[in-house]
């Protein structure tokens, strides 16, 4: 009976862990393509492959800003990918984080966050380039406001 119960409940993990592995599988593909894509000094990234949100002319200048860094840099450029979002609620999105950096001398060359709130398709909803160093609990340090300059009359 002990030994039933043990079988059973190894099954039963390995049978969860399959299918949380193919519920992310899609998402990490597509992160990887990015990734790629991003420190590939041969193409210039198309967002709007793979990028159904809402771009901004700032965070169009941020990625190709990270990518001119990486086009000019004579370092051999790669990337890690952190799933941020562990296991997320039915309505919470799927979070991934790029990191650009050099193995060797570990210079980085930038962080993008990346989310998807749409489940059915694979393309990305929301991403943000990082500024700034990431604190433990997750949070980018941030700069401090300018002091107000006092109008001389």
């Amino acid at each position: 009976m002990k030994n039933t119960i043990l079988i059973l409940l190894f099954l039963t993990s390995i049978n969860v862990f399959t299918q949380e592995k193919s519920i992310y599988e899609k998402y990490k593909i597509q992160c990887e393509d990015i990734g790629r894509t991003i420190i590939d000094k041969n193409i210039s990234t198309d967002l709007t492959e793979w990028y159904e949100g809402h771009s901004d002319t700032m965070l169009l200048w941020q990625i190709r800003q990270i990518e001119r860094d990486i086009d000019n840099s004579k370092l051999d450029v790669t990337y890690s990918l952190t799933r941020i979002s562990r296991y997320p609620k039915a309505t919470d999105p799927y979070e991934y984080r790029l990191r650009f950096y050099n193995k060797e001398t570990e210079t980085q060359f930038g962080k993008i966050s990346i989310k998807f709130f749409d489940r059915k398709n694979n393309l990305v909803d929301k991403i943000w380039v990082i500024v700034g160093d990431p604190l433990p609990c997750g949070i980018t340090k941030m700069l401090p406001r300018p002091k107000k300059i006092k109008s001389r009359k």
